[in-house]
């Protein structure tokens, strides 16, 4: 199995290990995250592109990154990081290439984390739930609900400066950037009766089918449901009985599980606008010349437009279908998503064991953020 190995690579100029196959089918022999193609060669290929030469551009072979998920293929996780890689290896010419892994074939999803910290994996998928640790607390605001009005406020402040400011603190606390953001789909509620959601009130008495962790309980608590923890396996029966009355998801994820054949309404509050976050190793990124670096932006970039364009097309679909299932589906007005928004905010505020350790200017600037 090939892995990366920081401290040996920044001691050898060459680590030999046995091969893994990645993305591709052909074999790749394991090369330093500082090699690239012969000086002289970059050197030319980027005064025809009208740049100066890097100068600290590395010599030797074509780098290789490993990029290691717990994202299936056909979901927006894993089409965005294979994405990346058919843009990387275009751009630098084949000088970067990237060996991916999907399925949590190298790590599972509650190690990924830490081999990226690590240095086993060189880029990885993030979100605010795994980065509020003791390092970065004041992350937890990010996975809140309503920290965002609509998709098109969460993709304004994701490409914002404010973000990367905030992905810099990231890597200076725990040794990861951060290098953009994703959209992975909405989450909305489902009810079984004929009831538009427009604010908490309208979610009293209502019990309401969370996930059995602090941080899930406590939004459906700021939605304003009797909050009732049942694993996901058991929500089905659970609207089929009446044990809960209603649920909060994901749209693909309600429509693959037909949550819609016990229910009769679903009103799109999109309370979290999900994201996830590309990131790489801080010690790749520093061995990184500027040229490459710019290349891996640019291939981030490219992955989040493919990522956004297939969670949106995934949610349309689900949409549809709950439709065709003869579900009524109630839209939000701005003015209501607002006024809704501004209550579970309220709510988080005043829980200052919840909201307590964050940081409040940025929270007001993503907040208000004009797009």
């Amino acid at each position: 199995m090939k892995r990366k190995k920081m401290m040996a690579l920044m001691l050898c100029a060459v680590l030999t290990v046995s091969s893994l196959a990645g993305c591709g089918s052909k074999e790749k022999e394991p090369e330093t995250p500082a090699a690239a193609s012969q000086e002289g060669q970059k050197e030319e290929e980027q005064k025809e592109e009208g740049q100066e030469p890097v100068a600290d551009a590395p010599a030797g072979e074509p780098v290789t990154l490993v990029y290691a998920i717990s994202g299936t293929p056909g979901t927006p996780q894993a089409e965005g990081m294979y994405a990346f890689e058919e843009k990387l290896e275009e751009i630098s010419g084949g000088l970067m290439q990237v060996d991916c892994y999907d399925s949590s074939t190298l790590f599972g999803q509650n190690d990924e984390l830490q081999a990226l910290i690590g240095g086993d994996i060189d880029l990885g998928q993030t979100s605010a739930a795994w980065l509020a640790t003791d390092a970065s607390p004041w992350m937890s605001m990010f996975s809140m609900a309503y920290l965002y009005n609509s998709y098109e406020h969460m993709r304004a402040v994701t490409d914002s400066d404010i973000m990367k400011e905030a992905f810099s603190r990231v890597s200076d606390e725990q040794g990861i950037l951060p290098l953009g953001g994703w959209f992975i789909g909405s989450r909305c509620i489902t009810l079984n009766e004929e009831r538009k959601i427009t604010c908490r009130a309208d979610m009293q008495g209502v019990l309401l089918r969370m996930a059995n962790t602090e941080g899930w309980i406590f939004v459906g608590d700021a939605l304003g449901g009797s909050t009732v923890p049942l694993a996901f396996a058991e929500i089905y029966l659970g609207l089929q009985t009446g044990t809960v009355d209603a649920q909060e998801n994901g749209l693909p994820s309600m429509v693959s599980n037909k949550f819609y054949e016990v229910q009769k309404s679903m009103t799109m509050t999109n309370h979290v606008v999900d994201c996830i976050w590309p990131a790489i190793n801080m010690e790749t990124w520093n061995s990184l010349s500027d040229q490459q670096k710019a290349w891996v932006q640019e291939a981030t970039e490219y992955s989040q437009q493919v990522g956004d364009e297939l969670a949106l097309k995934l949610n349309e679909e689900a949409v549809q279908v709950v439709k065709d299932a003869g579900l009524t589906v109630y839209d939000l007005t701005e003015e209501e998503v607002k006024k809704y928004a501004d209550e579970v905010r309220q709510y988080y505020l005043d829980a200052k064991d919840v909201s307590g350790s964050w940081d409040m200017e940025l929270y007001d600037q993503v907040v208000n953020f004009a797009y």
